[in-house]
C-alpha cells in the first residue's frame, strides 16, 4: 500500500494559500457580481478554510494527499428560493466564459441523511495580480430551507456529541426519504 504523506502545519499553510487568494478573489467577484444583478434573495455569503486537522482526517479517509482535496476553499451561498440557484451558477459560468476559472465538477447532492446542495468546485487560474499557482474553491450553493435542513441534520444526527434515541433517529431518517421524493 502507498503511504500518503501527512504536511506538517507549515506545510499545509503554504499548500492551501493558493487556494486561500482563489477564494478571497471569488469572494470580491460575487460581491461585484450581486452589485450589477441587482434583486435576489441572499439570504447569506459565508467561507472558510478548512482546518488542518480536518484537512488531513479527510484526506487520510479518502487516500488522497491532502494538496488534492477540492475543499481547501469553500465558499456557501444561501440563497431563498430554488430559481436563484441558477443565477449563482451563471454567476460561475460567466467567469469561466471570460477565462478567469475553469469549473472542475459541478453536482447535485441529494444524501440519505437529507442534505441537498449545488457543488460546484472551481479552479481560478494562475495570474501575476493573484498567485502564481491556482487555486480550487468548493462552492455550495443552498436555498434557505436546504440550509437550514441541512444544518439540523448535520448536527442532530451527523457530528453532535449525544446519542438521540432510536425512535427519534428512525423519525429523522423517515422525514429524510420523504425529502428525497
Amino acid at each position: 500500500m502507498l503511504e500518503i504523506p501527512i504536511p506538517t502545519p507549515a506545510n499545509y499553510e503554504f499548500i492551501v494559500e493558493p487556494h486561500r487568494r482563489a477564494l478571497k478573489t471569488l469572494e470580491l467577484e460575487w460581491d461585484f457580481f450581486i452589485r450589477d444583478v441587482g434583486e435576489l434573495n441572499l439570504f447569506s455569503v459565508s467561507s472558510r478554510i478548512k482546518q488542518y486537522d480536518r484537512a488531513v482526517k479527510k484526506a487520510s479517509y479518502l487516500g488522497i494527499p491532502v494538496s488534492e482535496l477540492d475543499d481547501l476553499a469553500g465558499l456557501r451561498i444561501v440563497v431563498g428560493t430554488l430559481v436563484e440557484i441558477p443565477i449563482v451558477t451563471r454567476f460561475l459560468t460567466r467567469q469561466e466564459i471570460s477565462k478567469d476559472l475553469k469549473i472542475v465538477k459541478k453536482h447535485q447532492i441529494a444524501r440519505d441523511s437529507g442534505y441537498r446542495a449545488t457543488h460546484v468546485v472551481i479552479e481560478k487560474c494562475s495570474s501575476y495580480h493573484s498567485s502564481v499557482f491556482p487555486g480550487r474553491v468548493e462552492v455550495q450553493i443552498q436555498t434557505i430551507f436546504q440550509h437550514a435542513f441541512n444544518f439540523l441534520s448535520r448536527n442532530w444526527s451527523y457530528k453532535q456529541p449525544w446519542k438521540t434515541s432510536p425512535e427519534w433517529s428512525i423519525k429523522f431518517t423517515e422525514l429524510c426519504k420523504r425529502s428525497l421524493k
